[in-house]
């Protein structure tokens, strides 16, 4: 069974035949030498059946978290870019389009029922576009800086490699990468940091907080807090110094609509013109704060994108392809060299749900 073979070869310790230093290697001779133990047949399409059905469910959930990411992108820029549900409603009210709007409104008048929106999620949506500082947006929403949303929050720390008289708390301290990582649907490796109980409770992350690369080639990336992220990283969860924390002044999920254009303005390269320095980059967040226009939308519209998004529902995806992927790396040794059998393996996975 060619898929046994391949699990064969995710278990087998390769670095102990490698020859030569500067450049090691693996010739053909010594790989032929080496003795493959199989159980028969059968029971190596059960064997490969089971790894197999893990990996694929693994694969499956991947594809569905980032499908879900997509379909979240997609009706951001729909409500929150180009003012889809605002222009349908303004054009059956006969209310006059922004000029920057002319071709959306022109698709809605000869598709009327394009949008497929329900009633009751248009009628969250005004009939009506008005001026502000950033032009004209749906009546009833804000245009403004970002620093008007959010203030800097208590910066991070890193803390120490053991544990001490003082940093007496083990703590998963999230880093520049590891908070790219967790906004891109991926789990990182969060290094485990001793901190004093006063460090780890003065920097406890709620949702809503956005946490800002601060410094190096990427700074400017940036990840948003949910709870959801506790049945990934456990808890306490603290962040390096190297992360910029920005604490909200609106609600959580008006809090995700800024962060969703923070991601569009580092994409588009807006946000890497508040870098300084060359030679090691420092994100420059009170220009951020004071230079990055947002529009935000009521709570009420801002929950509703929310729970259509699904942001938990992707976390729950990716803390199952971990535990999916732990058990798999526990059975593939145990089954591969013959010390679990296939009965006992259905077993343990059955117990472990």
């Amino acid at each position: 069974d060619t898929r046994f073979l391949y699990y064969w070869t995710q278990w087998f310790p390769f670095e102990q035949i490698r020859e030569g230093t500067g450049q090691p290697y693996i010739s053909d001779k010594t790989l032929k030498q080496q003795i493959v133990r199989v159980p028969p047949l059968p029971e190596q399409h059960a064997i490969a059946h089971i790894l197999g059905t893990l990996d694929d469910k693994i694969e499956l959930n991947r594809r569905m978290a980032e499908m879900l990411e997509k379909t979240a992108a997609a009706i951001f820029k729909s409500w929150f870019v180009d003012f889809d549900p605002v222009v349908v409603n303004a054009l059956k009210a006969g209310n006059p389009i922004p000029n920057k709007l002319a071709e959306r409104a022109a698709h809605y008048r000869d598709n009327p029922d394009a949008l497929g929106l329900p009633e009751h999620i248009l009628r969250l949506f005004p009939d009506r576009f008005v001026d502000s500082e950033l032009g004209e947006i749906p009546k009833g929403w804000e245009a403004g800086p970002l620093g008007d949303f959010f203030v800097i929050g208590l910066g991070g720390v890193w803390g120490k490699d053991k544990q001490s008289a003082r940093a007496t708390v083990a703590a998963r301290c999230l880093r520049g990468i590891d908070c790219h990582d967790l906004a891109e649907g991926r789990i990182p490796h969060v290094p485990v940091r001793w901190v004093s109980a006063k460090q780890a409770a003065d920097r406890e992350l709620t949702e809503g907080t956005i946490l800002i690369e601060g410094s190096g080639s990427f700074c400017g990336r940036s990840m948003i807090w949910s709870r959801a992220y506790t049945s990934l990283l456990g808890s306490p969860v603290v962040y390096s110094n190297f992360c910029k924390r920005l604490d909200p002044r609106c609600t959580a999920a008006q809090a995700t609509i800024c962060w969703m254009q923070m991601r569009q303005a580092y994409r588009n390269g807006f946000l890497q013109s508040f870098r300084t320095g060359t030679a090691f980059p420092n994100f420059d967040v009170h220009g951020a704060l004071s230079n990055l226009m947002v529009v935000l939308p009521p709570a009420r519209l801002a929950e509703k994108f929310g729970e259509i998004s699904a942001l938990t529902k992707r976390i729950n995806l990716m803390a199952q392809c971990r535990t999916l992927a732990a058990l798999r790396d526990a059975l593939l040794p145990k089954l591969i060299s013959g010390e679990l059998r296939v009965k006992d393996a259905e077993k343990f996975i059955g117990r472990a749900g």
